[in-house]
């Protein structure tokens, strides 16, 4: 997973990995289990930080059971993250008030369902 939750902010994994001083603090966040799942109703919320020298950086729960958010998130490729974090960066920039990935509920099915990005109105 791309996002995780700590101390009530939205931390991405790849900005994390490329800032060194920020990445060991999320270590040590992660090893008091203190990341969590951005999905509101996931019930296994705890997240865990991983990044290595092959492998990108990313979040992973400590719980393998399903996720509407995990589930979203494993469909991304690396092209698919990267595009959408420059798409968020630039109406950021440009003044939009944009979040990534909000969870919306159908109402018809009242099944869950990820927009990559969203306006916040």
């Amino acid at each position: 997973m791309e996002n995780a939750l700590w101390n009530g902010k939205l931390y991405h994994a790849t900005e994390i990995a490329n800032n060194y001083s920020l990445e060991k603090e999320i270590r040590k966040a992660s090893g008091r289990k203190e990341l969590y799942c951005p999905d509101p109703e996931c019930d296994h919320k705890i997240l865990r930080y991983c990044h290595g020298e092959i492998k990108e950086a990313f979040f992973a729960h400590l719980n393998n059971e399903s996720c509407d958010y995990a589930n979203f998130d494993k469909e991304n490729t690396k092209t698919m993250r990267t595009v959408r974090r420059l798409i968020y960066d630039k109406f950021k920039s440009k003044g939009y008030n944009v979040q990534p990935e909000r969870m919306t509920i159908i109402k018809k099915s009242c099944s869950h369902q990820y927009k990559p990005i969203v306006p916040d109105v």
